[in-house]
């Protein structure tokens, strides 16, 4: 039995994900560890992202244009145009948010399997993902849009479950205190672990060049 012809097809035809960034992102800012935010910032060489990933992001985008199109069918009057946001007193510190609506509210989608999903609707935003609040308020500070809905479903079943986040001003001076200092770094800020296993550094495509 011969398998495997398509699969090694998509594997080639997946395109790159994106062209490395310049600048500290939204999307980042809430990563525990500043050597993994700082080696993206400065556009370090990490591990090449395989076919796998890129599809599970790929998935991610459609899911997410999906979700828009059927709010946009109910009704919704949303704004879908590329939004580039940054902190006017530090341009390096920037944001791409997936959707406004009606100019006062910034709608985010996100996608989850079904256990981290039922974490998100047991425990809310800040507890079930730190990074995705930390990505939010750093779109409200930036925007001047101070109201997020971060809408996530559930990859396994469909379901879908959405949180108002309020922004906190006080928060975002803390992000942009953490920008800053990531933005001032000349050399590598310390490492998060020192081991190489630790669960946070196997994920990481930086660990090769972290762990040298």
């Amino acid at each position: 039995m011969k398998t495997g012809r398509l699969s090694k097809i998509l594997d080639k035809q997946i395109v790159p994900l994106e062209i490395p960034r310049d600048y500290i992102g939204a999307s980042n800012i809430g990563s525990e560890c500043l050597r993994q935010i700082w080696y993206d910032y400065k556009q370090a060489p990490g591990l090449p992202i395989d076919s796998r990933l890129k599809r599970i992001f790929k998935t991610g985008h459609v899911i997410e244009s999906m979700i828009l199109d059927l709010l946009e069918e109910a009704g919704l009057k949303l704004c879908r145009l590329p939004f580039d946001f940054k902190e006017e007193e530090q341009p390096y510190f920037r944001g791409h948010v997936d959707a406004i609506w009606q100019n006062n509210a910034i709608i985010e989608i996100k996608t989850a399997k079904d256990s981290q999903f039922k974490l998100f609707v047991k425990n809310g935003l800040y507890r079930w993902s730190p990074r995705y609040y930390a990505q939010v308020q750093a779109y409200m500070g930036m925007s001047g849009i101070h109201k997020t809905y971060l809408l996530a479903l559930n990859k396994d079943n469909s379901s879908i479950h959405d949180e108002l986040i309020e922004f906190d001003e006080i928060f975002y001076e803390t992000l942009k205190i953490k920008a800053q200092l990531i933005h001032q770094c000349d050399i590598e800020p310390p490492k998060i672990n020192q081991s190489p296993l630790f669960f946070m550094c196997k994920m990481c495509r930086y660990r090769r060049i972290c762990h040298e």
